[in-house]
C-alpha cells in the first residue's frame, strides 16, 4: 500500500514538472517571438529612418539640379541677346558710316533678328520703350501694342520686361506664362530683356520652363534607378522588403516585377477592401503602425 502511493505521487510529480516545463517553453518560445518581432520592428524604423534621409537628400540634389539647369538656359537667353545686339550693332554702324539709312538699317536688323532662334523654339523678340513690338516670329505680334496684355495671372509681362530693361544696365528676368508658336496652351516662360540703348531698343529671348522640367524628370529617373539598385537587396527579417511610391500612388520601388512601376491605384486590401496606398498614406501622416494582409514577393500565391 505504502509502495503504491509512493509511485502515485512520483507520478504526480513528474507530471507536475512536466506540465511546468511544458508551460515554462512556451512562455519562453512567446517571449522570444515578441522579443524577436521587437527587434525587427526597431530594425525597421531605423533603416526606415535612414531611408527618409536619403530622400530628403536626394530631393535637395533634384531641387539644386533644377536651379543649375534653370540659370544654364537662363545665362544661355543672355547670351543670345547679347549675339543678337551685337548683330543690331553692325547695322547701327552702317548707318553711322552713312551706308545705310537709319529707317533702312533697323529694318534689316529687325528681319535678321526676327530670323534668328535659340534652340528648337525658342526665338528673338524686339519692343520699343512703349511696348509696341517691332519683330516678333509670329507676323501678327508685329506693330502690336503690348502695354496691357496680361497673362492669366494677371501679370503685364510686356511692362515688366520694358521696365527691367530700363532699369538695369545689366537687364532682367521676368516669368510669365506664354503659348508656344503654334499652340494656344499658356505654360511657363522666363524671358530676358535687355536695353540696346542706340535705338532704344528692349531686345528679349525666353525659354519654356517644360524643357527644365524634361532635363529634372530625366536626372530624376536616374536617382530613382540609382536607389532601386541600393534597396532592392535589403531585407526586414524573413519576408520583410522595402518598396517606395509617390503621392499619386505609381509604384517607384518594389521587389516585385509586377508591382513595380505600374500605378498602384487600383491595389485593395484584402481585408478592408479600400484603396491599399492611401490607407498607407493615412496612417503614414499619423504616424501609427498599419497591419494588413499581402502576398510575400517570393511566393505570391500565398
Amino acid at each position: 500500500m505504502t509502495l503504491m502511493i509512493a509511485h502515485k505521487l512520483i507520478l504526480t510529480s513528474l507530471l507536475i514538472i512536466i506540465l511546468l516545463s511544458t508551460l515554462i517553453y512556451l512562455s519562453s518560445e512567446s517571449l522570444i517571438e515578441e522579443k524577436i518581432a521587437q527587434s525587427e520592428s526597431h530594425s525597421a524604423e531605423a533603416l526606415l529612418d535612414n531611408i527618409h534621409s536619403l530622400l530628403e537628400y536626394l530631393e535637395e540634389d533634384l531641387n539644386g539640379f533644377r536651379t543649375i539647369v534653370i540659370n544654364k538656359h537662363k545665362l544661355q537667353i543672355r547670351n543670345t541677346v547679347d549675339v543678337a545686339e551685337s548683330l543690331v550693332t553692325e547695322y547701327y554702324q552702317r548707318f553711322i558710316s552713312g551706308e545705310l539709312s537709319e529707317d533702312e538699317a533697323k529694318r534689316q536688323a529687325l528681319i535678321y533678328i526676327t530670323k534668328l532662334r535659340s534652340g528648337s523654339d525658342n526665338y528673338l523678340f524686339v519692343l520699343d520703350q512703349n511696348t509696341t513690338t517691332l519683330a516678333h516670329p509670329n507676323p501678327l505680334m508685329t506693330g502690336k501694342d503690348m502695354s496691357n496684355i496680361k497673362d492669366s495671372n494677371g501679370v503685364y509681362f510686356v511692362r515688366e520686361m520694358v521696365e527691367k530693361a530700363f532699369q538695369s544696365a545689366k537687364g532682367g528676368y521676368t516669368e510669365y506664362l506664354w503659348p508656344r508658336l503654334g499652340s494656344e496652351q499658356p505654360i511657363h516662360k522666363i524671358s530676358y530683356s535687355h536695353l540696346y540703348k542706340p535705338w532704344n531698343w528692349v531686345i528679349g529671348s525666353g525659354i519654356y520652363v517644360d524643357d527644365v522640367d524634361v532635363n529634372v524628370a530625366q536626372h530624376k529617373q536616374k536617382m530613382v534607378a540609382r536607389l532601386r539598385n541600393q534597396l532592392k537587396n535589403i531585407s526586414i527579417g524573413v519576408t520583410g522588403h522595402i518598396f517606395l511610391f509617390n503621392q499619386q500612388e505609381h509604384i517607384l520601388i518594389h521587389p516585385s516585377p509586377s508591382l513595380e512601376g505600374k500605378d498602384g491605384a487600383s491595389l485593395l486590401n484584402p481585408v478592408s477592401q479600400k484603396p491599399l496606398l492611401k490607407e498607407m498614406m493615412e496612417y503614414a501622416y499619423s504616424e501609427t503602425p498599419f497591419y494588413y494582409r499581402w502576398n510575400p514577393p517570393a511566393t505570391p500565391e500565398q
